[in-house]
């Protein structure tokens, strides 16, 4: 069972990506989402934390309507400029693209998440979120 602070941080990414989609980009030209995986730094062995909450936004990106493609790339993508970015999503063949970092100290957790416009080619725009005091009880 999912815990309040993963149910508000996966909806917080989620309202973040919907804000960014156009208002009829669920509509018959169903709009597709690059997904790069999730950053985690933390001083503690965070396990599968990462691909859990990515597996989890990715579930609520398609409860939405689009169509989510998972992203690699062999460099830091916190560090890669826009028009890689923007290259990056058009050689994909996506909408949006959707990257982030998971931050974990203690009971602290945040998240910063971007979210790029590929077919605007407007700059990324950011999200962030922080909860105290959570707990990890993600299903296997």
């Amino acid at each position: 069972m999912k815990t309040w602070i993963q149910k508000a941080v996966v909806g917080l990414i989620l309202i973040a990506v919907v804000a960014v989609l156009p208002a009829n980009a669920m509509g018959a030209d169903q709009k597709s989402v690059g997904m790069f995986p999730l950053k985690v730094l933390s001083e503690q062995d965070s396990g599968q934390l990462g691909s859990r909450i990515e597996s989890m936004i990715s579930e609520n990106i398609v409860v939405e309507g689009a169509l989510v493609t998972s992203m690699e790339s062999h460099e830091d993508i916190t560090m890669v400029d826009d028009s890689t970015l923007q290259t990056m999503g058009l050689r994909q063949g996506v909408d949006y693209l959707l990257w982030g970092t998971v931050f974990i100290a203690g009971q602290k957790i945040s998240m910063d998440v971007k979210v790029k416009d590929v077919i605007a080619g407007t700059a990324p725009v950011s999200f962030f979120s922080e909860a105290r005091g959570w707990k990890i009880s993600f299903p296997p």
